[in-house]
C-alpha cells in the first residue's frame, strides 16, 4: 500500500524511449504516472537515442539486476566522414577524414566492401568505453570528469558482438543490426569501424529493440501510458518477468517459513526437486512471486536473492 492507502503496482514494464528524453528523465515520468513508490531501469539509453528500456515498479526493482547482464539488439546508423568527442552526434567534431578520401575510394560504399569491413567486429572483441559514459571513476561518471576537461580512459574490456549485419546504404552513412552483450557500446563499435576504414565515424543515430528477452513492439509510449483506462494494463506481473527461469510452488507452511528465512536444502527436499538449477523461482499456491533463490555450489544450498513480503 502506498502512503495514501492506495494499492502498490508491483512488476516490470516496456517503455519506448522517446528521443531527448534521458533515462533518469523517463524513470521520473513513470514513477509519477504509476504514482508509485520506488522505479528504476534495467539499463540506460543516452538522451540521443530511442527504443526499449526495462523498468521496474515497486517489487519490481528487485528484479532489475537480472536483465542487466542479457543480450541487447540495436538499430545503428553509423557516419563516416568525422569523428567526435563523444562518438555520436551530440558532440564536437574533433577529427575528419581527408577531403579526397572518397574520391579515392569511389567503392567504399558498395555492400561487398562494407560486409569485409564490419565482419571482423563480430564474436569477442575487447572494446575500449567511451570517455563520456556513466561508468564511474573513483565514483565520479566518467561523462561529467569529461565535461570538466579531465577526461578518464577506462581499459578495454571484453565484449561480445553476437551479430552485425548490415541493412541500408545511405552515404556518408550506413545502418546496421547489431546483436550484442551486455556492456557494449554503439558509440565505441562506431568509431572503431571509422578506425579500421581509414575514415573517421560516428554513431548518429540509435534504437533499441530488444533488451533482456523482451522486444520494443511490446513496449508502451508515455503517451499511451497516460491515456491508458487503467495503466496496470501495461505491467507484467512479478511471476512472469523471468519467463525462463524454473518454478517450484510451496504451500502455506513452507510459504511461512520462507518468510522467515528457512534454510532451502536436502532436509526439506527443495534441492533434490528443483535439481540444482542456478536460479529458481518460488511461488505460493495463488501463484504469487514469493522469492528468487540462487544455488550455492560451495555450500550445495540455496540462498535467498529477494523475498517479497506483501
Amino acid at each position: 500500500m502506498t502512503d495514501s492507502g492506495i494499492p502498490m503496482n508491483h512488476g516490470t514494464l516496456l517503455v519506448h524511449k522517446p528521443v531527448g528524453m534521458s533515462s533518469a528523465q523517463l524513470v521520473a515520468r513513470v514513477k509519477k504516472l504509476f504514482k508509485a513508490r520506488k522505479a528504476g531501469h534495467s539499463g540506460t539509453l543516452d538522451p540521443f537515442a530511442e527504443g526499449l528500456m526495462v523498468l521496474g515498479l515497486n517489487h519490481g526493482t528487485r528484479l532489475s539486476r537480472f536483465f542487466l547482464a542479457g543480450d541487447k539488439r540495436y538499430t545503428a546508423e553509423i557516419t563516416f566522414g568525422s569523428e567526435t568527442d563523444t562518438l555520436d552526434s551530440t558532440g564536437t567534431t574533433v577529427r575528419t577524414c581527408s577531403e579526397d578520401f572518397f574520391r579515392n575510394n569511389p567503392d567504399f560504399f558498395l555492400p561487398e566492401i562494407l560486409e569485409r569491413l564490419i565482419r571482423p567486429f563480430e564474436g569477442p572483441i575487447f572494446q575500449t568505453p567511451p570517455v563520456y559514459s556513466a561508468l564511474k571513476h573513483n565514483g565520479v561518471p566518467l561523462y561529467k570528469l569529461a565535461r570538466k576537461g579531465t577526461p578518464v580512459q577506462k581499459e578495454a574490456r571484453l565484449v561480445t558482438i553476437h551479430s552485425l549485419t548490415l541493412l541500408a546504404i545511405r552515404p556518408p552513412s550506413i545502418t546496421v543490426d547489431v546483436c550484442c552483450s551486455s556492456g557494449t557500446y554503439i558509440r565505441s563499435l562506431a568509431a572503431d569501424i571509422g578506425e579500421k576504414a581509414g575514415c573517421p565515424a560516428h554513431l548518429s543515430a540509435l534504437l533499441r529493440t530488444e533488451s533482456c528477452g523482451f522486444s520494443l513492439s511490446d513496449a508502451w509510449t508515455l503517451e499511451r501510458l497516460a491515456a491508458a483506462e487503467s495503466q496496470d494494463d501495461a505491467l507484467i506481473p512479478l511471476t512472469e518477468a523471468l519467463p525462463h527461469l524454473p518454478c517450484f510452488t510451496v504451500g502455506d507452511a513452507m510459504r511461512s517459513a520462507i518468510m522467515n528465512g528457512v534454510s532451502l536444502d536436502r532436509d526439506n527436499g527443495f534441492l533434490a526437486a528443483v535439481n540444482q538449477a542456478p536460479l529458481v523461482k518460488i511461488l505460493d499456491e495463488q501463484g504469487r512471486l514469493i522469492a528468487l533463490v540462487e544455488f550455492d555450489k560451495t555450500k550445495g544450498s540455496y540462498n535467498y536473492c529477494c523475498v517479497f513480503h506483501d
